[in-house]
């Protein structure tokens, strides 16, 4: 699976006064590819070592070596490849993207909104000069008309009738053409306004696509910004994993398989990315190496076992734990030794034998005597009861053992003491009368029996009372 952080684009068009806005192409990120990116970030930083001190990276490109080949780290590279620096520049960078988006969509509607503003002001102010040239029309026949009642007074001769009528005729004509004057003076009046609206709101329009025209300059930067640190992250990354793979077989050929483990393992858990498939391979081949290693021990174990060499097969299973854990073969000897009983006692008598020599007498007759009682048919039992009875026939290691013994007891009859009063204080007197017997017993002489004593005494009297 190829993972893609290319950013799509999208095509936005305000509309503008007449003509509208011209289109503009403008890089915009995509934010759910964004979140899929970060969570690379943080899984590429964290598996493969760089809070445990940011391994050298290589620059060095894997197919351009042969499978199998020892990676070389090319000395031209970086020292350090800090993910998590390249990881923070791209949630700058895509927070930047996101702002930007929104300001050029703000930008957009406020030029769309100017726009729709300028072209109701112009079709306003078109229907107000039409308006003006109707009442100039409707004026000029006023006037007309008013000149022409003026004649008919003058015609009107001699007859004051017909003069009176002709006068009051032209008043009135006269008024009409005031009145058609005036309007047509009001509506050139309110033209002009209307005609200043419409600049006013073109000029805010200009203003509005100049706006977007640089939002979306500062959008298209903060994207490359972003497809930038995008790209700068995922170098960093894959001079990460060539690094970790380069550690982690050269771990292995030092016999450092657990270190090389841990390298290895972080590069093959990561999600492919661009690029990376070619060193999670090669991460696997070298897994499959260590792996087949402990493979080959584990066989040298089964065969220890069939010639009855058992110390021998348990140190060899003490290896395979140490050097190769979280292998299979290490799961394997793991049940080898909770699953053979020969496997088991030999461990468990080597283990008792290191107490004996170290002089722990004490602690190594129990731990002979419970060997015996778990492997009683064994040869390492043979060999316990042996040792127990060498122990047992030697004066100074029968003293010894009750020296030991009694600073043992001593040393526990201050704990055995105090749990007696944890069960006294919880009103469990037979537990307790257990405890406090031990300490009568193991420390006769010492102030922890005399107060183990007045207790028993008390246990008593408080049950004969019952």
């Amino acid at each position: 699976m190829r993972i893609s952080c290319t950013a799509p684009s999208i095509d936005r068009a305000a509309e503008g006064n007449r003509g509208g806005l011209p289109q503009r192409s403008v890089p915009m990120f995509d934010w759910e590819r964004l979140g899929c990116s970060l969570a690379l970030a943080v899984c590429a930083a964290c598996p493969v070592g760089l809070a445990a001190g940011g391994e050298d990276v290589a620059s060095n490109r894997p197919s351009e070596r042969a499978s199998g080949e020892a990676i070389r780290i090319d000395a031209n590279a970086p020292e350090r490849f800090d993910i998590a620096k390249a990881a923070a520049e791209v949630a700058r960078a895509s927070e930047a993207a996101r702002q930007a988006a929104a300001e050029l969509a703000r930008a957009e509607e406020a030029a769309r909104i100017a726009a729709e503003r300028a072209r109701g002001a112009e079709v306003a102010a078109e229907q107000a000069r039409a308006a003006v040239d109707q009442a100039e029309a409707d004026a000029v026949a006023a006037e007309e008309d008013a000149v022409q009642a003026d004649r008919d007074v003058l015609l009107a001769g001699k007859d004051k009738k017909a003069v009176a009528e002709a006068r009051a005729e032209a008043a009135q004509a006269h008024a009409v053409a005031a009145q058609a004057r005036f309007a047509a003076m009001h509506a050139r009046a309110r033209a002009d306004q209307l005609s200043r609206d419409a600049v006013s709101a073109t000029q805010d329009f200009r203003q509005a696509a100049a706006l977007r025209a640089a939002a979306a300059q500062t959008a298209a930067q903060a994207s490359a910004r972003q497809a930038a640190a995008l790209r700068a992250y995922q170098a960093a990354s894959l001079a990460l994993l060539a690094r970790n793979v380069a550690s982690g077989e050269a771990a292995m050929k030092a016999g450092d398989y657990l270190r090389a483990r841990e390298r290895l393992e972080g590069v093959t858990a990561l999600p492919q990315v661009e690029g990376s498939a070619q060193w999670a391979d090669r991460a696997r081949e070298i897994l499959g190496k260590i792996e087949g290693l402990a493979a080959e021990e584990l066989d040298q174990v089964k065969l220890l076992k069939l010639q009855g060499r058992e110390p021998e097969a348990l140190e060899v299973l003490k290896s395979i734990l140490g050097k190769f854990s979280r292998t299979k073969a290490a799961e394997e000897a793991h049940l080898i030794l909770a699953n053979d009983p020969r496997i088991a006692a030999t461990a468990e008598l080597l283990a008792v034998e290191g107490l004996d020599r170290g002089g722990l007498y004490a602690e190594a007759a129990a731990r002979y005597a419970e060997l015996i009682k778990r492997f009683p048919e064994s040869v390492q039992a043979l060999k316990a009861r042996l040792r127990l009875e060498a122990m047992q026939k030697d004066p100074v290691i029968t003293t010894t053992i009750k020296e030991q013994s009694r600073r043992s007891a001593e040393a526990a009859c201050p704990g055995w003491l105090a749990l007696a009063r944890s069960y006294l204080d919880n009103n469990l007197p037979d537990q307790a009368r257990a405890l406090l017997q031990k300490v009568v017993t193991n420390c006769p002489d010492s102030e922890y029996a005399a107060e183990a004593r007045q207790a028993l005494t008390k246990i008593g009297g408080e049950q004969e009372n019952r």
